[in-house]
């Protein structure tokens, strides 16, 4: 398979090992690479939160707060990242944990009735005065 075969174009794609250079660098993290893991890691995180979205899972306006809580816990994380795990996987799985625990604190919607729910009005005719 090519890099062009299939619905996505890989090129530029970061790999597990790439992701885990930046997310272990060299010891402590300062703000350099703190904003290099992000920006790498945003497009994944977007494209997550935005098929949940679509799903109906989230609404729109709540992808901001979900994205930081995320980012946070990349950062809380990071130093107990283990390169064996895929980092794809690592990754996604805060993001999970961030949109489950979301889900737990958002008030339930009510869904709006639809005029099929609603209890048909009598009709008033002629005879019934």
């Amino acid at each position: 398979m090519t890099q062009h075969d299939g619905c996505m174009n890989l090129a530029g794609r970061r790999s597990n090992a790439e992701f885990g250079a930046l997310i272990l660098g060299s010891g402590e993290p300062d703000e350099a690479t703190s904003r290099q893991l992000y920006m790498a890691v945003l497009p994944l995180l977007i494209a997550f939160f935005e098929g949940q979205a679509q799903a109906g899972r989230i609404r729109q306006q709540d992808m901001g707060d979900l994205l930081r809580a995320t980012l946070r816990q990349v950062d809380r994380q990071r130093a107990g990242y283990d390169p064996a795990v895929p980092f794809r996987a690592w990754l996604l799985e805060l993001a999970r944990h961030e949109l489950s625990a979301h889900r737990r604190a958002a008030p339930a919607e009510v869904p709006a009735k639809c005029d099929a729910q609603k209890p048909a009005r009598r009709r008033r005719t002629a005879a019934a005065h």
